[in-house]
């Protein structure tokens, strides 16, 4: 699929297949219903062109390595609905620069971060109790990690090298 630019999803869609847009290398947009509540496994991995991608608040599963190799990709929302990033999430995502993590997530999987080498800087919220290893391996060599003093992210952070910065 690598000439499909836009794709318009139908209401009422409830999940995004596993690979569903895997290698569709043209992909610029999408917009998912807000029925979604599932996307699963590498669904959009090497969507390289891939920059303005919507989801659903009410998402609550996103699959491994979902938006891997999305070298496009600018900035991201996790849904509020996400507990867990779950591994290689954004792994590759080269241009990455901004992401905003919700109040509620738990958990950041296995190297989710991993090469995101326009990342600059990420806050933790308090209530993520596990970070897995390599979750931030090869991002920007002046990566900051922000959290609260005390917290997965500050631990995390002394564990693997990384500048520390208490964020509330």
């Amino acid at each position: 699929c690598t000439a499909l630019k836009t794709c318009a999803l139908p209401a009422g869609l409830t999940e995004l297949a596993p690979y569903l847009f895997a290698g569709c290398s043209s992909l610029a947009e999408l917009r998912c219903p807000s029925s979604v509540r599932r996307i699963g496994e590498a669904a959009f991995h090497g969507c390289s062109s891939l920059t303005d991608l919507v989801l659903p608040e009410e998402i609550t599963e996103l699959g491994t390595a979902v938006f891997n190799g999305c070298a496009a990709l600018t900035s991201f929302t996790v849904p509020a609905g996400i507990a867990e990033l779950p591994d290689y999430c954004f792994s590759l995502c080269t241009s990455l620069a901004s992401v905003s993590l919700p109040a509620g997530l738990q958990a950041i999987g296995e190297a989710a971060f991993g090469g995101c080498t326009a990342l600059t800087v990420l806050t933790v919220p308090a209530s993520v109790a596990s970070i897995g290893a390599n979750a931030f391996a090869d991002c920007s060599e002046s990566f900051i990690l922000q959290g609260g003093a005390g917290s997965a992210a500050e631990t995390y952070a002394a564990e693997n090298s990384l500048t520390f910065r208490s964020a509330f």
